[in-house]
């Protein structure tokens, strides 16, 4: 993911710990948008989920769910939670960019 969307432009930040994500994410410059998955090391993608949607500085940021999990139940309940996209593994660079670009329009338009 990385590779492919800095190739394009993007300034990506990528970190395979969960939790450590979450403290990087609360410290940093408030990113435009967040990838997660579902099954992750230590815990699950939801939680963590339901902690971005819960927090002040980081509840507007969109976030897609990247993840080999195909189960439809998966996809409505990570919808429900506040994701606002939702990719399966594997995917094409071409699938990958074309859904950050319609997320991010998106929230352009909504904050216009």
């Amino acid at each position: 993911v990385k590779n492919i969307l800095s190739k394009v432009g993007f300034h990506v930040i990528g970190n395979t710990e969960p939790l450590q994500s979450l403290t990087i994410l609360l410290r940093s410059k408030k990113p435009d948008l967040i990838f997660m998955d579902i099954k992750m090391p230590g815990v699950e993608g939801h939680n963590i989920l339901q902690l971005i949607k819960r927090s002040r500085k980081l509840k507007d940021i969109p976030v897609i769910m990247l993840t080999a999990e195909k189960d439809p139940f998966e996809q409505v309940k990570s919808r429900l939670l506040g994701a606002v996209g939702y990719i399966t593994k594997p995917f094409s660079a071409e699938e990958l960019i074309t859904k950050v670009e319609e997320t991010l329009a998106r929230k352009i338009e909504k904050n216009i």
